[in-house]
């Protein structure tokens, strides 16, 4: 009995740690205090956190704490994308149906929308009505 207890205890610790520094760096965000939110987002990026990978990717994206780069800010969000994170693909369906860093394309807006969508994301709900 102790080592399944043991097993659960183990998966809250290491569910936290996975946390550690999201909040701390959505308050620097706030702040506009990027070095911070870097510090905190960016070796969790690294470590494959969706939520993290989608924050540096919008930050590259519009130039916050890094010199703007679409490219590197597009990279980031396939990422978390790739990890159904809705906004991130609700932001990609964005960046293809104005063409904001890739070649204008409605179909793959449409399935980055259609993706948020089903996961019940109301903006890219909007979006694909819009489209």
């Amino acid at each position: 009995m102790r080592l399944p207890a043991l097993l659960v205890l183990c998966a809250l610790l290491f569910a936290g740690a996975a946390d550690a520094g999201l909040k701390e760096g959505y308050a620097a965000l706030s702040r506009k205090d990027y070095a911070t939110a870097i510090k905190e987002y960016r070796p969790l990026a690294d470590r494959g956190n969706a939520e993290a990978q989608y924050r540096i990717g919008r930050m590259y994206e519009f130039g916050n704490g890094y010199p703007e780069d679409k490219a590197q800010g597009i990279a980031w969000l396939l990422k978390a994308a790739a990890q159904n994170h809705a906004d991130a693909q609700q932001e990609l369906g964005v960046v293809y149906a104005l063409g904001d860093g890739v070649p204008q394309d409605d179909v793959q807006a449409v399935e980055w929308f259609r993706k948020a969508a089903m996961q019940g994301d109301a903006t890219a709900q909007y979006n694909m009505g819009q489209m």
